[in-house]
């Protein structure tokens, strides 16, 4: 049975966190875990219990021998894991220390669009062989920026005055479920459906996220099982089964795994603010790939036509 999180006791979900869980996840020991990370053991535990609070199922087994992942937390380790060689590849510097930064283009964006800007970078680097990307975590509230940073993706017009507002997408949404919670709790065929099923969602109402307000009027605060107010987190919950939620098409697009159930309403969309630097060095290099980056991103902010099991759930609700 999904259990019910505490909403009053969950952390924010970051990569600290999940950085935290793959490293003990490779030692099995708090101690070398909190060595590699340069920190103390004590807050490496205060991490671990924040996410299995923030989860609501055990991560690793503790035992004299160390830290044992559980089922759960094994399937946790080897996201963190991906999410973790994909950081790496993205920040790292060219090796030869004197060529020039004319070749490494920083992009800054919130925690929770890391993934677009991912998305965007993986389908255009074979593009820009000689450009390097480090990626910078965007404070939720708008401040200075490092001089390094040449592109900004943001919820809203980035205000700082050295950066131009280039192009506004508008990241459409669905609710998607897994073929996991299909498996166990069945098909939605219509909104009459909503009430006999389990869904994830933010702590609060967020004036970012439309199609949440538009879910909550039509559901009780008791179907909603699982809440967080990290959209990591909750795409996570979506993707393992706990719920049925809000997920942008272009993140779910490469999950054979989850079903669509309802059309993309443009009611839900989100816009994504993509700026540039006017007084960059490098203006040039960030003009263009931030021009492919939006071509990619609204060539795949579309829904996708499934394949496999999936294509055997692909009755999609219209809310129109």
């Amino acid at each position: 049975m999904t259990q019910q999180v505490d909403s009053t006791r969950i952390d924010e979900l970051d990569w600290t966190t999940l950085h935290a869980v793959y490293l003990i996840g490779q030692f099995q020991t708090l101690t070398q875990a909190a060595k590699q990370m340069g920190v103390h053991r004590t807050t490496l535990m205060r991490h671990v219990n924040s996410l299995e609070r923030h989860i609501g199922r055990n991560i690793f087994e503790r035992s004299a021998d160390g830290y044992t992942p559980t089922r759960f937390g094994a399937e946790l380790i080897e996201i963190a894991k991906r999410a973790h060689d994909q950081f790496q590849m993205l920040a790292q510097d060219r090796r030869d220390t004197d060529s020039t930064l004319e070749d490494v283009i920083t992009i800054a964006a919130p925690n929770e669009l890391a993934f677009l800007m991912a998305a965007a970078i993986s389908g255009i680097a074979g593009k820009f062989p000689d450009l390097w990307y480090s990626f910078v975590s965007l404070p939720p509230e708008a401040g200075d920026l490092p001089d390094i940073v040449d592109i900004v993706l943001s919820r809203s017009k980035y205000p700082a005055a050295d950066f131009i507002a280039q192009n506004t997408i508008d990241l459409k949404q669905s609710l998607f479920a897994s073929m996991a919670y299909v498996e166990q709790h069945g098909l939605i065929h219509s909104l009459d459906d909503f009430p006999k099923h389990k869904f994830v969602a933010r702590l609060t109402k967020h004036e970012g996220e439309p199609g949440e307000t538009w879910l909550m009027d039509r559901i009780s605060p008791q179907n909603v099982v699982f809440r967080s107010n990290a959209k990591q987190a909750l795409n996570f919950a979506i993707e393992h089964g706990i719920g049925i939620g809000f997920m942008p098409v272009l993140v779910a697009a490469s999950n054979d795994n989850l079903i669509q159930v309802t059309d993309a309403s443009e009611a839900w969309s989100t816009p994504v603010w993509i700026s540039a630097r006017s007084s960059s060095r490098r203006r040039a290099n960030s003009e263009r790939l931030l021009s492919e980056m939006v071509s990619f991103i609204e060539t795949n902010n579309i829904p996708r036509h499934r394949t496999g099991a999936a294509s055997d759930h692909a009755e999609i609700i219209s809310i129109s």
